[in-house]
């Protein structure tokens, strides 16, 4: 399996490796608040994403998905949530971003040469994804989810699963 091939299938595989790592180093109570606003990162990111998607309804390069918004080009949701958990993760800690950088431009190269994206869409994923995690990783440090950080962070992990589940039973039905 190829890094193009691990990166549409398992787009969230090295996050949840750095979120493993990040328990291990730093303790559930902290790291409970971290998913839980990872979730409301990723809810937020989707959503906005899916809106521009269906507003613009730009053609893909290549025909793609079987969630209704998700067949379009514009913004590329692989690179706003890629992009935007940079900006996010250097709220919690600067060095993460050294880290997520990479891999966050491994992500827009492979969607343009996988032609599942154009440049365009990497380019606005990128801007809207930014803003978004910086807003989300802001927001961390003034907010309290008291008593929902327990729930928040099980669906953080719980939804990278469901979709995957979704796509299958999208593929199964193609």
């Amino acid at each position: 399996m190829d890094l193009d091939t691990i990166i549409e299938r398992y787009p969230e595989l090295p996050y949840f490796t750095l979120a493993a790592y990040f328990l291990a180093m730093e303790g559930a109570q902290n790291s409970l608040r971290v998913f839980s606003f990872g979730f409301i990162f990723i809810s937020v990111g989707m959503t906005v994403g899916l809106i521009l998607k269906g507003i613009l309804r730009t053609e893909r390069p290549v025909d793609y998905g079987c969630f209704p918004c998700a067949e379009y080009d514009i913004p590329s949701l692989h690179t706003l949530l890629s992009c935007g958990a940079v900006t996010y993760m250097y709220f919690i800690n600067p060095i993460y971003t050294l880290i997520l950088t990479p891999l966050a431009i491994a992500y827009m190269i492979s969607r343009v040469r996988t032609r599942l994206h154009t440049r365009l869409a990497i380019i606005t994923g990128a801007v809207i994804g930014a803003p978004i995690g910086a807003m989300v990783g802001r927001s961390m440090a003034v907010s309290s989810l008291q008593g929902l950080e327990v729930p928040l962070t099980v669906m953080f992990f719980f939804t990278p699963y469901a979709a995957r589940r979704y796509w299958k039973i999208c593929e199964k039905q193609e």
